[in-house]
């Protein structure tokens, strides 16, 4: 009897062998369509001209190719020391998508030299300020709101574990670092005040200084009569800061109030059956209204306590341990500005529950500094020299917003506008990619896969049609 053997299946030939190839290949192919937005945009050009007085060199790194190169290198977030750049001088693809002669990728001696153009305390700063301004203008032309809520708050840069730093000092955490004051709208940072660690929320006039800018510029270049709305902490809680507003600048307010002891003395009072009750989903809060004005205060103001329930377990807290929090506002107060928050369709703001509401997401606005930490990688600063330091932080603060604009006005189909940049970085800025040279053309090439899940095509138009900033 003849028994036929059974063939097996013809396995898979297996890799036996590693050579070089002559390709010039890249595993952040992304960094081509985000250079390609910052040009179209007019980003570039318009930085050029804020900073045109600066030094350049006569044979070293020009501006151009040193602000793509740092753009490429906070978008990239691979490694975020300034050796990096030693070996991104060796990849040649990284020259083709910025668009810059290869001998022209910068050294990390090369870029710490450019930085000690800005050392200039006081001038560059005002330079760098004036830049995140503009971007919040262009941004809010395009998003065109009704009412604008903008956020302050101070940000702590830990330092503790690196080398000294100049103006590296003791921040409320209990850490060496840096606390920049910060102004942000709709997950950008709009202005900001790169500190000493040392310096309070309210240190100085930086606070009505930075809002009176803010606040003029919208007036200026947006809407005379739009409502502003400045939400706080209880770092900001100071007469000065309210009687300015109010006085001063016409804008509505929301801050955290501090427990001082006529306020805490009028809650004492308060009957738990008069408290008032506000639910969003599962979390409900007690709260009432006073008016209440402090002893060295000229006038009342309008204040709300809340009192936290825990709604799937009621007895977690006894009636004192319970959570509670306080606001002052100025809304509702003045009927100029009431008028102009009915008129913009804001009435609901008018009510507690709707200033409970706002200040409660005044939490969830300041995940912009978690987005910008995260973008920046590490919180550590590079450089001994407060003005290299400074410089840095205001370029990566702008790469921020860029970063932002660039998923709201580009890949907005392709991933959520809220994703943070580890998130964002695995999935449109780490794919590989091939650089092809042929008949004066250059050509990335991709895998089928990518070309469609990403939607290349689309992506690379939209990457060529953006509303300019100037």
């Amino acid at each position: 009897m003849l028994i036929r053997k059974k063939s097996s299946p013809k396995s898979q030939p297996q890799i036996n062998n590693i050579e070089i190839t002559p390709d010039t290949l890249s595993s952040r192919s992304g960094i081509l369509l985000y250079n390609r937005y910052l040009e179209k945009l007019g980003f570039y050009k318009f930085i050029q001209d804020v900073f045109g007085s600066l030094p350049q060199g006569a044979n070293g790194m020009q501006p151009l190719e040193f602000y793509k190169q740092l753009m490429a290198y906070f978008f990239d977030g691979s490694c975020m020391h300034i050796s990096y750049f030693e070996i991104l001088k060796n990849m040649p693809a990284l020259a083709s998508f910025l668009n810059i002669p290869e001998d022209k990728l910068a050294s990390s001696h090369q870029i710490k030299r450019f930085f000690k153009k800005y050392v200039n305390k006081l001038y560059i700063q005002h330079k760098f300020r004036f830049i995140l301004r503009q971007l919040f203008i262009w941004r809010l032309k395009q998003d065109k709101p009704s009412i604008i809520e903008i956020g302050i708050d101070t940000m702590v840069l830990d330092n503790n574990d690196a080398l000294k730093r100049e103006g590296c000092k003791p921040t409320y955490k209990k850490k060496l670092g840096f606390q920049p004051l910060q102004i942000t709208w709709n997950h950008i940072i709009i202005d900001a005040i790169f500190r000493d660690g040392d310096k309070h929320s309210n240190h100085g006039k930086d606070v009505v200084k930075s809002l009176r800018k803010i606040v003029n510029l919208i007036r200026a270049e947006y809407k005379i009569d739009v409502p502003i709305i400045v939400k706080m902490d209880s770092g900001f809680f100071a007469d000065a800061n309210f009687s300015y507003m109010e006085d001063k600048l016409d804008v509505l307010y929301i801050c955290s109030g501090k427990r001082y002891a006529n306020i805490v003395n009028h809650i004492n009072k308060l009957e738990q059956s008069k408290l008032h009750e506000y639910q969003a989903g599962k979390n409900i809060w007690n709260y009432a209204e006073f008016g209440c004005r402090l002893d060295s205060w000229k006038k009342f103001r309008r204040f709300i306590y809340t009192q936290y329930e825990n709604a799937d377990d009621i007895q977690l807290y006894v009636n004192f341990g319970k959570p509670d929090q306080i606001i002052c506002t100025n809304i509702g107060v003045n009927p100029k500005l009431t008028k102009q928050l009915i008129s913009a369709g804001g009435i609901s703001y008018l009510t507690a529950e709707g200033i409970i509401e706002a200040g409660h997401k005044r939490g969830a606005e300041e995940l912009v500094h978690r987005s910008y930490k995260e973008l920046l990688v590490k919180e550590q600063l590079p450089f001994k020299k407060f003005g290299m330091n400074q410089a840095y932080y205001y370029f990566s603060v702008i790469s921020h917003t860029l970063f932002e604009s660039y998923k709201r006005d580009v890949s907005f189909d392709i991933i959520s506008v809220v994703s943070y940049p580890s998130t964002f970085r695995r999935k449109l800025v780490d794919f590989a990619g091939k650089v092809v040279s042929h008949a004066n053309t250059v050509t990335l090439k991709v895998t089928k896969y990518i070309y469609d899940s990403l939607n290349i095509k689309e992506l690379w138009e939209r990457c060529h049609n953006p509303v300019m900033i100037l």
